[in-house]
Formats: C-alpha cells, structure tokens, sequence
C-alpha cells in the first residue's frame, strides 16, 4: 500500500505521485475524500498498487483528477476543503443502517472475493457471527493464490457483509463491517 504525497498550495490540497508509473483513479470529480481513503492504482512496471490518501486536515472534496502516465510528485488529484457538513451528510448516509463504532474489514488486495473456503462449505462469517480479532472472514484470490482477509485489531459481532461470493474488490475496499 502506498500513500500519495500531500502538498497544500493556496488553500487546496495536492495529492501527488509517489513514484513513476500509469495512474488509473478510483474516484471522479466532485467525491469526498478521508485519510486513508483508496484514490485510485499506479501501475509500476507491470504491477498494480493501490494508493491511499495520506493524513489530510479534515474532509476534502476532488476538483481535478488525473489519468495516465505519471512522473514522480506529478499531481494526480487537486482538492479543496470540504464543508464539515456536507461531508458529515454524506457520511452518515452512507453508515446509517451500521451501530456506532462499527469498523470495516478490507480486503487486503485487488481480486475476487470468496466468502468460503471452498463451494460446497459454508461462509467463514455470516451476519450476526461474532468474531475474534485475527480471525479470518474471507479469501482474495489473485492468480490461482488465495489470501486471507483477517479481522486484524477488529472484534465483534458481523453487522454487515458488503462482498459477495465471486465478486472483484478493490484492495481497501470494506468486505465486512462489525460491531463492538
């Protein structure tokens, strides 16, 4: 996992390449951006890395998005301040069936999802399911290699389960959500 650069100028927040390669976004203009928010791939000589937003002050809100080939501390997304309340808004839509202190478990890398260690046996965790810290909830795999995804420092009870059998997830992407 790599973290884009952060560089402020006037009021907007640069997020720039942190090595050479060909930058393929995850998110458009106009979307609302944490830290650690996945922000789109850089392809480095073949291989495909995820690139997250660093530390940022407060909620920011994309006004330019870069694709392409990209230099070393070339920009790839400008943003701006985003107003504390449209992002709460936006927030508290998109979390509202989930109690408080709910935590996602991400999948640790681009692939297909796989709820169960193999078809004819039942899920690692179902909704409801209490799990242990560690424990694992799922599998990626990513040519003919199977990782585990592992509830790591993430403990409680299954409130919801955004990854179906079979489907492609992004790495950082929330596979499952848990509650204290």
């Amino acid at each position: 996992m790599t973290d884009a650069i952060l560089r402020e100028n006037q009021g907007e927040i640069e997020l720039s390449c942190p090595t050479v390669g060909e930058f393929f976004p995850a998110v458009e203009v106009g979307a609302f951006l944490a830290e650690g928010q996945l922000i789109g791939h850089l392809e480095v000589v073949g291989r495909k890395r995820p690139v997250f937003t660093p530390a940022v002050a407060g909620a920011v809100r994309v006004t330019e998005v870069h694709r392409g080939p990209a230099e070393y501390g070339q920009r790839l997304l400008r943003t701006t301040p985003a107003s504390d309340t449209a992002f709460v808004a936006l927030a508290e839509a998109a979390e509202a069936d989930l109690p408080a202190g709910s935590r996602a478990v991400r999948a640790p890398i681009d692939g297909m999802f796989f709820a169960a260690p193999s078809p004819d046996e039942g899920p690692f965790v179902r909704l409801g399911d209490v799990v242990a810290d560690g424990q694992v909830v799922g599998l990626v795999e990513v040519m003919k290699f199977f990782y585990e995804i592992r509830s790591e420092g993430v403990s409680g009870t299954v409130v919801r389960v955004d990854a179906a059998s079979g489907e492609v997830v992004a790495a950082g992407a929330a596979v499952v959500w848990v509650a204290p």
